[in-house]
C-alpha cells in the first residue's frame, strides 16, 4: 500500500491490543469513496474484517473481506435502498456485525446496526444556503431537502451511534436531528505528509499570494469575497482552486481583474502545488463540518483569515485572523492589513502548522479503530430479544459466554 493513500498518511500503524480487531466484521457504506476513507480505509481493513459496500466503480486498494456493487442509480434515494438493502442482507446472513454508513445512504437500513458517519450536515446548512442563494435559484434547496436534510434527520434518529468531525457539529446535529448529546462521538479529519512537506519550501520573503480551495459553493462564500476583493486595492493574487455552481459567476470576475486567477478542479497533487506558491489563505465559508481545505493550508505553511464560523474556528484557533461573519468588507479589511506585515504572516503560519499536527490522518485511524471495538462492545452487551435469534451467527464468542 506504499504510496497509494493520495492525501499523503504515513504506513506506520497506529497500535490497539484490546483486542483481535480482525474478529469484528465491518460494512462500510458509501456511495463513492471519501476524502477519509481514500486516507484510512486500507489500514483499517488490515484491523477489520471489511466488506466495502458501494456504487462506486473506482474504490482504494485494501484487503476487503469482499467488495459489493450496486447499480449506480439516478437517484440518490434509490441507491441508499440499494445499499441498505445489502447491508441488511449481510447481516441476516451473519456475515457482518454492524454497518457504518456515510451519511444517509444507509437510511434504509432496518436489520443491521448502524454507525453513522456525518462529514457536514445539509440540515444545518440549508439556512445558510437560503440566505445567500438568488431568489430565482431558491426551489432548488426543496430538492436538497428531500433528498439530503430529511434523510439525514431520519438516519440520525435510527443509527445506533453517531459520529461527527468536531465538536460544533456535535452539538448541530443534536439540534436539528434532535437526538441526545451522548449518542454523538467526535472524530476530527485529517491531513497528510504531502502538505507539511510543503511548509519546507514555503518562501515568507516573497511578495504574499492568496489562495482559496473549495467549491464555488453559496456555502464557502467565495463568490462574494470576490466581488469585494475586486472592488478593493489590495496588491496581490488570489489564486482560486476548485468549481461548482458558482464558478461562471467567479470565471466573469476573473475576465475583468486580473488579479483573479481561477484554477477549476484541482486533484491533491495540484493542490499541493499551488498551496508551494501561496503564503496567505482566505477561507470565506459560512458553514463547515470539519473543513479539510483549511487543515491543508496550515500545515503547508499560510496565515489564514477566515469568518468565526464554529468548526473553522475549532480548526484554526489561535493561528488565524477572523473578521465580523459573513462580511466581505470586513474579511477584505482584515487581510490587506496582513498582506502589509510579512512577520506576522510567518508567525501565523508557523502556528498554523503547530496546530495541524493535531490533525494527521494516523490520528484519525486511531480514534475510529477505537470507536469500531467500542461500537461492537457496546452491542455485543445490548442484543435485544428480536436480535436473539441471530446472536450464534453475529457473535458466536459472545453465544458461548451467554
Amino acid at each position: 500500500m506504499d504510496g497509494f493513500l493520495h492525501r499523503g498518511v504515513t504506513k506506520q500503524m497506529c497500535p490497539y491490543t484490546l483486542m483481535d480487531t480482525r474478529a469484528i466484521r465491518v460494512a462500510l457504506l458509501e456511495e463513492a469513496p471519501s476524502v477519509r476513507s481514500e486516507n484510512i480505509l486500507p489500514h483499517l481493513a488490515d484491523r477489520f474484517a471489511i466488506t466495502y459496500v458501494t456504487a462506486a466503480s473506482e474504490i482504494p486498494e485494501a484487503k476487503y473481506a469482499r467488495v459489493v456493487r450496486v447499480p449506480h442509480s439516478k437517484f440518490v434515494l434509490h441507491r441508499a435502498w440499494e445499499i441498505s438493502a445489502v447491508a441488511d442482507s449481510l447481516y441476516k446472513q451473519g456475515a457482518i456485525d454492524f454497518a457504518v454508513s456515510w451519511a444517509r445512504i444507509g437510511l434504509f437500513a432496518r436489520r443491521a446496526p448502524v454507525l453513522l458517519s456525518i462529514g457536514g450536515s445539509y440540515a444545518h446548512e440549508i439556512g445558510v444556503i437560503l440566505k445567500n442563494y438568488p431568489l430565482s435559484k431558491r426551489w432548488r434547496v426543496l430538492t436538497g431537502l428531500l433528498h439530503y436534510a430529511v434523510p439525514e434527520i431520519v438516519s440520525a434518529r435510527r443509527a445506533r451511534m453517531i459520529t461527527v468531525p468536531s465538536e460544533a457539529m456535535k452539538q448541530r446535529i443534536s439540534q436539528t436531528c434532535g437526538v441526545p448529546i451522548e449518542k454523538i462521538r467526535v472524530v476530527p479529519e485529517g491531513v497528510g505528509d504531502i502538505f507539511f512537506d510543503t511548509y519546507e519550501e514555503q518562501k515568507f520573503s516573497a511578495t504574499a499570494k492568496i489562495a482559496f480551495v473549495g467549491r464555488s459553493h453559496p456555502g464557502k462564500g467565495i463568490l462574494a469575497f470576490a466581488r469585494q476583493f475586486s472592488k478593493s486595492r489590495i496588491e496581490a493574487t488570489l489564486l482560486i482552486g476548485g468549481d461548482g455552481p458558482d464558478f461562471p459567476a467567479l470565471s466573469r470576475i476573473a475576465d475583468m481583474d486580473r488579479r483573479v486567477q481561477l484554477k477549476g478542479h484541482v486533484t491533491v497533487e495540484q493542490v499541493a502545488a499551488l498551496l508551494k506558491r501561496t503564503t496567505v489563505f482566505v477561507w470565506p465559508s459560512l458553514y463547515e463540518g470539519c473543513p479539510i481545505a483549511v487543515l491543508e493550508a496550515l500545515a503547508s505553511g499560510h496565515a489564514c483569515v477566515a469568518y468565526p464560523e464554529g468548526s473553522s474556528v475549532e480548526v484554526l484557533g489561535e493561528s488565524a485572523v477572523y473578521a465580523e461573519y459573513n462580511n466581505p468588507v470586513a474579511l477584505c479589511a482584515q487581510l490587506e492589513v496582513l498582506l502589509q506585515d510579512r512577520s506576522r504572516i510567518h508567525d501565523l503560519a508557523r502556528k498554523g502548522r503547530q496546530r495541524a499536527l493535531q490533525f494527521r490522518w494516523e490520528n484519525c485511524l486511531a480514534k475510529t479503530e477505537e470507536l469500531y471495538v467500542d461500537f461492537y462492545r457496546d452491542l455485543r452487551r445490548t442484543l435485544t430479544g428480536d436480535e436473539r435469534h441471530l446472536q450464534r451467527r453475529v457473535y458466536p464468542s459472545l453465544s458461548q459466554k451467554t
